[in-house]
Formats: structure tokens, C-alpha cells, sequence
């Protein structure tokens, strides 16, 4: 496809359009093969008329594209930008490892053919090590930059910045790594020891501003014409949100989307946006590969797809693709609130449709071998066994095994919570509050305490809290406190070799599979469970007290006694 220097018509609805081919060296930096944008006209004269400011615009991304691809640097880095960036790199890469467990790139462990386990790091690689850094000679450090190129080139693909390999900038970037390094690697070397609960000493400085960034954003915008760019319309929307520690987490979701969505089509002005665009990032999405590594996820799209095609990676699920254009579609419905647009070019676009399945679902509960196995883990039976999480270690997976509550529903539990009703039986009081949420109004619920937890010592050990009943568990950025028990708990689960995609929800599951061979009611085991009823005679009445105490009291006892 050649250049066009005038609008094309399209042959079918005679609306003409702007189009430009990218140049197949540029495809990777501007993320797609084709500048191509409806001129919303039939009039030639109309089409002439705007056709400029889309070439314009689109001679702007190319010079961008080929500053890229030349490695020429366009800024400068200070001292301080480069410590933001480092960081920022720092906060991205410990993520990756809390989320997917996988710390190869930092540190791995071999075993040598005697049986002895030999650590190899990221530092073991480089060119300089301890205070060498700081007598570093202009040479040295290029050949440390050099060490750490991919590393540092990731991120600033990730910053939207082009930075010369050979410039004092580059070098800057290479120091502050290296003093990121030690410290990423001392974190995996604590999650490989079960530490869970330390973490690096930081400079809280990575959500600081670029001295750079926000000027030459600026400039850009301005240069390229653009009034109301997807970016802009998303900061609307997300200053228009009343957050809660719920959608603080939906919003970061619905943002990646948003980053994913501009990745591949630009930064175009909302009004640019159609269902086309749409068609063009579902279909993309579908090529996406499934797994989870950094050094897969951190590619850029089309990037990740060449590598899907190239070995034959598994490919996200329809289901996510569906999920991911659901959290982009309130953006443009806000876009239509503001008339923006006329309307949302997400609303027709047809949904990725699941595979028919060839045969039933895997359980997702457990099975009763595989509860008396992992309760057979030395931290229900020995007293003094390693708990990185306190007490939570104990009595959460108890708590959740025999009620099948949620997990967090567990681990935000105040002493105040703990209630002792007339009629004698105690219970969780499962509600709202300060730094407690509930996923939906029907989880709000009386759970009576079961039996065998009251034998085990439970309510002595309310009895000497003060405020939360688990004050180890630390709350993440969404206030959430439940996270780390939950990735504690699927490494016990997974070094059993007990297979199971959600080792904490799957005791809801098993849960409801007792309750039925027990041949109690849903409307019951609901009521315990936080479910909401089905039908509408379900939802009149209550289920007393007195009968969930007898029902969770009927779940196969574990085989524990108190420590």
C-alpha cells in the first residue's frame, strides 16, 4: 500500500477516509501496519479540507517511530529521572513477582551434580559488583549499561521514552538499576525462604513526575491537533469515579485496558474512535499469549502476538477478552455523557464466544484426601511451626474450611466482630465498616462459629486480641489484607502437589459439595455461605441462627486437637 496524498472513498459507503501505510521497520513502535480514520464526509471538498490534519498527525507518529528505531535520544535524564525510572522498573518487576511466583530473571537456584543448590543472580552477571559502582570509569559503566540494556530499554518502552544507548543518560539509567538489582534480588531470596512478609527498603519517589515527561506531552498534543485524546477522556472518567476500595482496583484494570487500547490504535482524538478500532483490539486481544512471564507480558502487543504464532503459545481465554471489553465500555459511555461522541463504539461489537466443552468441568473443590492432607501441615499441628503471617497461618484456613466463607471476609475480622448472640452460640458478624467490605449486600450475614474452632481455642484467642484479629496481614494498595495469605496458602497447597486453580475459594466449593451430600437445602447453605437466593420465594424469611449452627456443626470434624 502506497502513501495516499488524497482522501480515499470507500466503495461501498462512499464516506472518505484518511489513510497511510506505516513503513513494516516502524510497525513495532507505531503498532499497527495502517493510519486509517474516517474523514466523516462524502463531500471531496469536505474530505480535502481535513485530510491535512490527519497527515500531520500521522507524519508526527512516524518521526517518533524512526527516532526509535535510530536510538538517537531525544531527551536528557537528570540524576533524579533516573532514580524515578529505576524504581518505577524496580516497582513493576516486584509485582510481576508477587503476581506469577516466577524470579528466574532475577535469581534462580541449580543443582549441581554432588546435590549441592548454588543462587545465581541477576548481579552475578554484570560487569561491576559492590562499591565498584561508585570509582566506575565512563567505560565501565558503558559496559555495565550494556549488562543491563534489556532491562533498562523494557522500561523506557514502558515510560515512552527514547534514550541513546551511547549517552551519559543511558549510564545514568545503568547506576540507578544496579542499585535496584541487590535489592530485587534480596526480595526473591526472601520469597523463595517463605518470607512474606519482608520487603526491600525503597525511596518512595516512583509516582513523582518526570522533569521531562509532562512538557513534551504536552508539546505533542498541541503539535499533533489532537482536542480530547483517549488518555485525556480516561483521566475524566477516573476523576469522576467515587473510589472505594473496590473500584480503586476495577479503575486500574479498566486503565490497562485503556494503555492496551492506545498501544494499538494511538492516542486518537474520542471522537476518531469507532467500532472499527474495537473490532481491531478484540481480534488482537484473541492473539494474545496466556502466560504470565515479565519477560512475555512486557512486549509490546503485536510483539507478543508474532511470539504467540512463532511457538505456538496458549492464548488468553474468550472470556477475558469479553471481561476486558467490559471494563472499557464505561469509559465511552462517559464519552457520550460528555457528547463527545454519539455513541459507545464497544455497544454492537460482538463478544468472543467460549468453546463448547467436550466433556464436564474439573471439580474445583477440594476432595477429603486432599483436606486431610493439607491440614497435615506442620502449622496445624505443631505449635511452634512457621507462621509468616501469625495466627492467620491457623485459623483462617479453619475458619474458611468449615463455614466456606471468603477469604477476606476471614481476614478483616475485628475482636468486635466476634459476637455472642442471646440464645448462647457465638458468630462472625460479616459486615461493612472501616477498612471492611463485602462483595455484595447479600454476604452481609450472622456465621455462626463452628464447634470444633470454639475446642481449638478460638474464642481465647479473640479474647486476647486487641482491635483486628489478624494484625500480620498487611493491607495491599486496593486496603485489601487477604492477598499474601492467599499466595502463602497456594505455595503450601502447590508443594503438597495438590493441583487446584483458587486454593482459598476451592473451600467454598467443598463446602457446597458438603452441604449437598448432607442433603441440606441451598436456601440454607446460601444463608451460610453469603450467596444470593435464587427466586423470589427464596428471598422471604430468614434462616435462624440456630439452624446454620447445626449444619456447619454436621461438616466432617478434621483431624486436629488443640496445640
Amino acid at each position: 500500500m502506497s502513501i495516499m496524498t488524497s482522501p480515499y472513498k470507500h466503495p461501498k459507503t462512499g464516506v472518505y477516509y484518511f489513510r497511510m501505510a506505516v513503513p513494516k521497520a516502524l510497525i513495532p513502535f507505531i503498532g499497527k501496519t495502517v493510519f486509517k480514520s474516517s474523514l466523516r464526509t462524502k463531500n471531496l471538498i469536505e474530505a480535502k479540507q481535513s485530510f491535512g490534519k490527519y497527515l500531520e498527525e500521522a507524519n508526527k507518529q512516524l518521526a517518533l517511530a524512526k527516532l526509535q528505531l535510530s536510538k538517537e535520544s531525544d531527551i536528557e535524564l537528570s540524576e533524579r529521572d533516573c532514580a524515578i525510572i529505576a524504581e518505577r522498573w524496580f516497582d513493576y518487576i516486584r509485582d510481576q513477582i508477587e503476581t506469577s511466583s516466577g524470579y528466574s530473571s532475577i535469581l534462580k537456584y541449580e543443582r549441581d551434580k554432588g546435590g549441592h543448590i548454588h543462587e545465581f543472580g541477576l548481579s552475578d552477571t554484570l560487569s561491576l559488583s559492590g562499591h565498584e559502582i561508585d570509582f566506575a570509569s565512563p567505560a565501565q559503566l558503558q559496559e555495565l549499561s550494556n549488562d543491563l540494556k534489556e532491562s533498562i530499554q523494557a522500561q523506557l518502552v514502558r515510560e515512552g521514552l527514547v534514550v541513546s544507548f551511547n549517552s551519559d543518560s543511558f549510564r545514568r539509567l545503568a547506576v540507578s538499576f544496579y542499585h535496584y538489582v541487590h535489592r530485587l534480588e534480596a526480595l526473591c531470596r526472601a520469597r523463595h525462604k517463605r518470607d512474606f512478609g519482608y520487603n526491600p527498603i525503597i525511596n518512595p519517589i516512583s509516582e513523582k513526575p518526570l522533569s521531562i515527561s509532562l512538557k513534551e506531552v504536552k508539546e505533542l498534543k498541541k503539535s499533533i491537533n489532537v482536542d480530547n485524546p483517549i488518555s485525556d477522556l480516561f483521566q475524566r472518567y477516573k476523576d469522576s469515579e467515587i473510589i472505594t476500595d473496590k473500584s480503586r482496583k476495577t479503575l486500574d484494570e479498566t486503565e490497562l485496558q485503556v494503555k492496551r487500547l492506545i498501544e494499538l490504535i494511538g492516542d486518537i482524538d474520542v471522537s476518531e474512535l469507532n467500532r472499527a478500532h474495537i473490532v481491531e483490539y478484540r481480534d488482537t486481544l484473541l492473539q494474545l499469549p496466556k502466560s504470565k512471564k515479565q519477560s512475555i507480558r512486557g512486549l509490546p502487543l503485536l510483539k507478543q502476538v508474532e511470539l504467540v504464532k512463532k511457538e505456538g503459545l496458549e492464548t488468553i481465554k474468550p472470556m477475558t477478552v469479553k471481561n476486558s471489553l467490559k471494563k472499557l465500555s464505561p469509559v465511552f459511555s462517559f464519552a457520550v455523557e460528555l457528547a463527545l461522541i454519539n455513541t459507545n463504539p464497544i455497544t454492537g461489537v460482538k463478544t468472543p464466544k467460549a468453546k463448547k466443552k467436550i466433556e464436564c468441568d474439573k471439580d474445583k473443590g477440594y476432595t477429603a484426601a486432599e483436606v486431610e492432607l493439607i491440614f497435615s501441615v506442620d502449622v496445624f499441628k505443631d505449635a511452634y511451626a512457621h507462621k509468616p503471617y501469625g495466627m492467620a497461618c491457623y485459623w483462617i484456613p479453619l475458619m474458611c474450611r468449615y463455614t466456606g466463607a471468603r477469604i477476606e471476609e476471614m481476614a478483616q475480622l475485628d475482636k468486635s466482630d466476634i459476637v455472642k448472640h442471646q440464645n448462647g452460640i457465638h458468630y462472625f458478624n460479616i459486615r461493612r465498616g472501616e477498612g471492611q467490605s463485602v462483595k455484595t449486600d447479600s454476604s452481609l450475614r450472622h456465621l455462626p462459629i463452628p464447634e470444633h474452632l470454639i475446642e481449638l481455642g478460638f474464642l481465647e484467642y479473640v479474647e486476647a486480641s486487641q482491635g483486628r484479629l489478624f494484625p500480620d496481614l498487611k493491607e495491599n494498595k486496593y486496603e485489601s489484607k487477604s492477598p499474601c495469605l492467599s499466595k502463602w496458602w497456594s505455595d503450601v497447597v502447590e508443594e503438597l502437589g495438590v493441583s487446584i486453580d483458587q486454593p482459598f475459594h476451592a473451600f467454598r466449593h467443598t463446602f457446597k459439595t458438603i452441604m449437598r451430600s448432607l442433603e441440606v437445602s441451598d436456601t440454607i447453605s446460601d444463608a451460610i455461605t453469603g450467596h444470593k437466593t435464587k427466586g423470589v420465594g427464596a428471598s422471604y424469611g430468614t434462616v435462624e441462627l440456630t439452624i446454620k449452627k447445626k449444619v456447619i456443626d454436621r461438616v466432617p470434624r478434621l483431624d486436629l486437637t488443640r496445640l
